[in-house]
């Protein structure tokens, strides 16, 4: 699962020992610097909707500014940062890679019909069916092959774009996404499609 999470950044300094004339533990230094804690963070708020994370991101990075921004003790930690990050949880088992998962996840908000749609102005399933849009029959419908890596290209199209002119998070934050995400697309193209492959081609 993929979240935004929002709140406070810092790092933990640490403040070498000095000897009777005043020069500090180098030695001592370097090995404090390998046991400290990792940079601690505070999270506000998680969110699983980019849309409402990007309405809400003005008001906690104001709230920010004005509270936290500049009360930090520069002898026991850095200057705070504000925290705005995509990260990405363990989703092997709360997001398995699934036909809801795929109409959910892939298609999402950008489903582009004159992508998939034929010359009958209509847009079928990988039998021939028509999608059930007015119920959610459409979330266990499996689209045709073509139509399939349609929306992988589009769907990794946007997470490419986000690797190299990033928002919001690092372009390796956003690497790592479209590393998951194409993982799982392949998986289910597997799972859907493989069948194909053995009518055409043999073992």
């Amino acid at each position: 699962m993929t979240n935004i999470v929002a709140g406070i950044e810092y790092y933990n300094v640490i403040v070498p020992e000095f000897d009777s004339r005043g020069c500090p533990d180098l030695l001592g230094w370097d090995e404090a610097m390998d046991d400290a804690d990792d940079d601690e963070q505070d999270v506000w708020a998680t969110f699983h909707d980019e849309d409402i994370a990007k309405l809400c991101k003005p008001v906690i990075e104001d709230f920010f500014n004005k509270h936290h921004k500049d009360q930090y003790d520069e002898f026991m930690s850095g200057e705070p940062t504000f925290l705005f990050r995509v990260v990405i949880e363990d989703d092997d088992d709360n997001s398995p890679a699934n036909l809801h998962w795929f109409w959910d996840e892939v298609i999402g908000d950008y489903f582009n019909w004159d992508l998939w749609v034929d010359k009958d102005d209509k847009i079928v399933d990988s039998e021939g069916k028509e999608f059930d849009w007015d119920g959610e029959g459409y979330l266990k419908q499996k689209p045709s092959f073509n139509h399939y890596i349609i929306a992988c290209e589009q769907h990794l199209r946007g997470l490419l774009e986000n690797c190299i002119r990033p928002v919001d998070c690092s372009s390796d934050t956003w690497f790592n996404i479209l590393q998951s995400e194409q993982k799982k697309l392949i998986s289910l193209g597997k799972e859907l499609y493989n069948d194909m492959y053995y009518r055409t081609f043999g073992d």
